[in-house]
């Protein structure tokens, strides 16, 4: 059985009622007898016999004259069953009493004042509490009907009416064994004015409570107490809480709280009416009904915050503050639900969080706190996550943090977290910016359940293009692992490589198809374990201040001089200068994902000024490349020896490499083609020779041969001829 605060409330109510019948049954006694203390196991038998408790008077009684008249008692202590340990002591009690209706033997208390009250409320392992007996009393005989008055009661205290009760330097404790919890209540002041059990009356408190753990909270409490037992209302209004609350976060806390508080005993019904809730600098206010309270509690309700800012209330907690590109980011925040559940399941619906200028909106649900499952529909208006990004450091900085530090080493996915959530939902969002480029029209499916989780159905509008695909994330492993399966297309790529490099370097349309799995928890990791294919294709794309085919007409250029009997009239066939960009018609390529490579097999593709086959890789870790091209210039490809000619240029850089120093031709393959094409040049220019010596013009080195072949062949036809013609002599027909 879990002990409710409404049973810790009932417990401390009924120590209080218990104090006030054995001081009224102890007033009856002395005013009747002359020496109190002959009578005092006549008092604990009364006390016995009234109330069913065990109540040992220690120190003396006696008859006090000041501060006011009265009765006092010293070391007093009450037990609920014989042999059990005390559930109260009191150091130090007096009554006070009225004189004008002492005189005709009635007694009208005064005043009750209690000092050194220590008190231990216990739940042991099988919930059963060490103050059950008073409330299984009142329980017993407790009769349904709405007029009877619970058992349990002393009539006498249906009158009951004491201007002034105060209780000092006393200390209540609550232990609960099932559930480990330890608390322990310091009052050093609770004063209670004109108290009865008909009308509210006001109530001051001081208090400090402690735990195990280290909560420590100070308050303060001044309200109007209403307790009729008899129709079983209790309540708080107009109250008024200042506390301090330490040792849950970093920082001491300020927590102030105003409303009303009542509770039916016989509908079993709570209401919670607070007007202002302010924790730090942020201000609630919470409507809150609860039913079935000691059964089954179901409860609803509204919360509502008033605007606050975010990096005010984490500063005030002890929490660090993020830096944040946007200054101004965090700092209207405002949260609006209604709610509903059980201690079994909650609700939070609608449900509305406002984030400077963007909006969540939505439903949220445990649909089982035990088991902690979680489910969501939410809605976002838009956001740009930029501005809640830390701001831009310099790259020289993180270099040299990390080289002091030897690297970061910390885990990137949190694994522990994500193995105990069950969580399932969707997700939408108009807009979100990030990294500069706004994603619009955002759907996704999101479940994790026992450490996997899967984010599917994604699709979203991006770039100019769109986006569809999953990605999956289990961190069942030792090693979490990553799925990813995303087609992007019709995207425009420099849109993509924007916010990766400064300058403007590649545009044009690409759609591409990237299916992928890696496994570890850093970034190093994960790219290296990283194994895939990513299908790329790209049309009508510009290579921004680099132009491939320009390197390899320069190369060429400086070369020819030196065989000009190849084109003699290089300079004027050849264009002076191309565009300062390379234009790519259309690419298809598949890159393999392996090592921290991305390695892209030989390839075509048609340019502006003639054609590209490539071949190389990019280095994911070091954010580098290294690619070989052979261009065919369309310049050369009307002469004979340098058509289809593949000349040789070597890409090679990084992102902070400037573009210009990228590309250089490869000077030595380029002098091997025009020397190879120079050779071929020269025997076509001796088979030109020959040729005109067997009567063929212009003749090259293959037609010379070929002119040369049938020449021979020609002259072996007459010579056998002329053989046969001498035999047929010789020998006859």
């Amino acid at each position: 059985m879990k002990l409710s605060a409404k049973g810790i409330l009932k417990g401390i109510i009924y120590i209080v009622l218990a104090l006030v019948v054995i001081m009224v049954l102890a007033v009856v006694a002395l005013v009747t007898l002359v020496e109190p203390n002959d009578y005092r196991d006549d008092i604990s038998r009364i006390a016995k016999e009234s109330a069913g408790v065990e109540l040992t008077l220690g120190g003396d009684l006696s008859w006090r004259f000041y501060p006011v008249l009265g009765f006092g008692a010293n070391d007093v202590t009450l037990a609920l069953r014989s042999g059990e340990p005390a559930l109260m002591q009191l150091d130090e009690l007096a009554l006070g009493l009225k004189i004008l209706p002492l005189l005709s033997k009635q007694i009208e208390i005064d005043e009750l004042q209690i000092g050194g009250l220590k008190a231990n409320l216990i739940v042991d392992e099988n919930g059963e509490s060490n103050w059950q007996l008073a409330a299984d009393n009142s329980a017993t005989t407790a009769d349904t009907s709405k007029n009877d008055k619970p058992a349990g009661i002393p009539a006498e205290l249906e009158s009951l009416f004491i201007p002034l009760v105060g209780i000092h330097n006393s200390t209540i404790t609550y232990q609960d064994k099932a559930s480990g919890a330890d608390y322990t209540l310091d009052l050093p002041l609770l004063q209670l004015k004109h108290v009865n059990l008909k009308e509210p009356f006001s109530m001051q408190m001081e208090a400090r409570i402690k735990d195990q753990a280290g909560l420590d909270v100070s308050s303060k409490l001044e309200s109007q107490v209403y307790a009729n037992l008899s129709s079983g209302q209790f309540g708080l209004s107009e109250m008024q809480l200042d506390a301090e609350v330490a040792g849950i976060f970093e920082k001491t806390v300020t927590v102030d709280v105003q409303g009303d508080i009542q509770f039916d005993q016989q509908q079993d019904q709570a209401t919670v009416s607070l007007q202002r809730v302010q924790f730090a600098n942020l201000i609630a206010q919470l409507q809150l009904l609860a039913t079935k309270v000691s059964t089954e509690p179901v409860f609803s309700g509204q919360l509502e915050s008033e605007p606050f800012n975010a990096k005010v209330l984490m500063t005030a907690l002890g929490i660090a503050v993020p830096q944040t590109q946007k200054t101004a980011a965090m700092s209207r925040v405002q949260i609006k639900t209604g709610f509903s559940g059980s201690p079994a399941a909650v609700s939070l619906k609608p449900l509305t969080v406002k984030l400077d200028s963007s909006t969540l909106s939505g439903e949220l649900a445990v649909t089982d706190v035990t088991k902690q499952i979680m489910r969501f529909v939410m809605q976002l208006d838009h956001i740009n996550i930029d501005e809640y990004l830390p701001p831009p450091v310099d790259e020289s900085e993180v270099k040299a943090v990390v080289k002091v530090k030897g690297g970061v080493d910390t885990d990137l996915i949190p694994v522990e977290l994500l193995r105990t959530l069950n969580v399932k939902g969707t997700f939408k969002a108009g807009e979100v910016i990030v990294s500069s480029i706004p994603i619009k029209n955002i759907a996704v499916n999101i479940q994790s359940i026992d450490g996997e989780l899967k984010i599917s159905d994604i699709k979203a509008s991006l770039m100019q293009g769109s986006l569809a695909g999953s990605v999956g994330l289990d961190t069942r492993p030792a090693q979490p692992k990553i799925t990813v399966d995303v087609g992007l297309e019709n995207i425009e790529i420099g849109d993509a490589l924007q916010p990766f490099v400064p300058v403007q370097l590649v545009t044009g349309r690409t759609s591409m198809k990237i299916d992928t799995a890696t496994q570890g928890n850093d970034i190093d990791t994960l790219i290296k374990q990283a194994l895939g294919e990513i299908n790329l294709n790209m049309a009508n794309t510009i290579l921004h201040g680099v132009n491939i085919n320009q390197v390899a007409l320069d190369a060429v250029k400086s070369k020819l001089g030196d065989f000009s009997a190849l084109l003699p009239d290089y300079q004027e066939k050849l264009p002076k200068e191309l565009k300062r960009d390379t234009q790519i018609n259309d690419l298809l390529a598949t890159m393999k994902l392996e090592g921290g490579h991305l390695i892209m097999p030989t390839l075509k593709t048609n340019t502006s000024e003639g054609q590209l086959t490539a071949s190389g890789d990019i280095d994911l870790l070091n954010m580098g490349f290294d690619y070989h091209f052979g261009v065919v210039l369309a310049a050369l490809e009307d002469n004979k020896y340098l058509k289809g000619a593949r000349w040789p240029v070597r890409c090679k850089g990084g992102v902070d490499t400037p573009v210009m120093d990228w590309c250089r031709p490869d000077s030595k393959a380029v002098n091997n083609v025009l020397e190879h094409a120079a050779e071929q040049a020269l025997r076509d220019k001796a088979a030109q020779k020959l040729g005109e010596k067997l009567g063929v013009k212009n003749a090259d080195e293959a037609a010379a041969k070929q002119q040369l072949q049938k020449k021979t062949k020609e002259a072996e036809d007459r010579a056998k001829q002329k053989l046969d013609e001498k035999l047929k002599k010789l020998f006859g027909d």
